[in-house]
């Protein structure tokens, strides 16, 4: 569960079929970003990172896809200064080439400190879309129909299961059963968290960003939030590795990445150990 994430972006993935304009044959698309350099993976206590940078003339971005926690999603960011100035929660269209499906999310184009560069994020995505990826890979973000970057992909594939080996090392150290977690992963996610069930929810933002929904039924609520948290203005990440009995309930949680501050710590273990199942 993440608590006040650093990249709190509202995310919400819907499948949808934009008409995105296609360029002629042979022909580079606009906003064609090819990459420079490697992929390269870094992992630190909490999460592991896949980047690669990209450049179009004097344009330049970095695509970095994250996995923490969860097995089953991933977070990922576009930063550069070829991101422009969007709208509040714009309507940022993703499409796989070849493959042509999509997805619809809502962003911010948020400045990057001390940079003249902007990023867009996603968070909590269903890690099964990138089961789905080709080594001859092209992805492209729109805006409106009228905005496009596209970003070719050389050499995914092997990129993204380096990211899981990364991963896989990570639960390992944490004292996770990896070989169950390989089966969550590859699971659909509504089958994962079940109606209802979020363990990924924001349940504290900043005072300047949109109230989140919690759906009826969520492992957690703003009012799990601890008091002297939210006085102290203290935010943090809680990693924990929960114990389930046959019944599915659970029955033993364990914090393997701290917050730093202990009531957020047991807030954590509090709402999932009562309701998360």
């Amino acid at each position: 569960m993440t608590m006040n994430k650093a990249l709190a972006l509202s995310a919400a993935l819907l499948l949808t079929t934009p008409a995105i304009p296609q360029p002629a044959k042979n022909e580079s698309p606009p906003n064609f970003f090819q990459p420079i350099g490697s992929w390269r993976v870094d992992s630190t206590t909490a999460e592991c990172h896949l980047s690669r940078e990209f450049a179009s003339g004097s344009k330049t971005l970095t695509f970095m896809v994250i996995q923490g926690a969860g097995p089953a999603n991933y977070d990922a960011v576009l930063a550069g200064n070829a991101i422009p100035k969007l709208p509040k929660r714009s309507q940022l269209v993703l499409q796989l080439q070849p493959q042509e499906t999509s997805h619809t999310i809502e962003v911010n184009s948020d400045p990057v400190p001390r940079k003249a560069a902007r990023f867009i994020g996603w968070t909590d995505a269903d890690a099964a879309h990138l089961s789905n990826l080709q080594s001859s890979q092209y992805l492209v973000f729109s805006v409106a129909n009228n905005y496009a970057i596209t970003l070719e992909l050389k050499g995914i594939k092997p990129a993204i299961n380096a990211l899981r080996t990364c991963h896989d090392e990570l639960l390992q150290i944490w004292g996770v059963d990896v070989e169950a977690a390989k089966k969550l992963r590859a699971l659909p996610k509504p089958d994962v968290i079940g109606a209802g069930g979020n363990p990924g929810t924001v349940i504290a933002q900043r005072i300047d960003l949109p109230k989140q929904h919690i759906p009826a039924g969520s492992w957690v609520s703003y009012a799990d939030y601890p008091s002297e948290a939210l006085r102290k203005e203290i935010g943090g990440t809680v990693v924990m590795a929960l114990s389930v009995n046959s019944a599915g309930a659970v029955d033993g949680c364990r914090v393997v990445i701290s917050s730093k501050f202990e009531p957020l710590n047991r807030a954590s273990c509090k709402a999932l150990t009562e309701r998360a199942r």
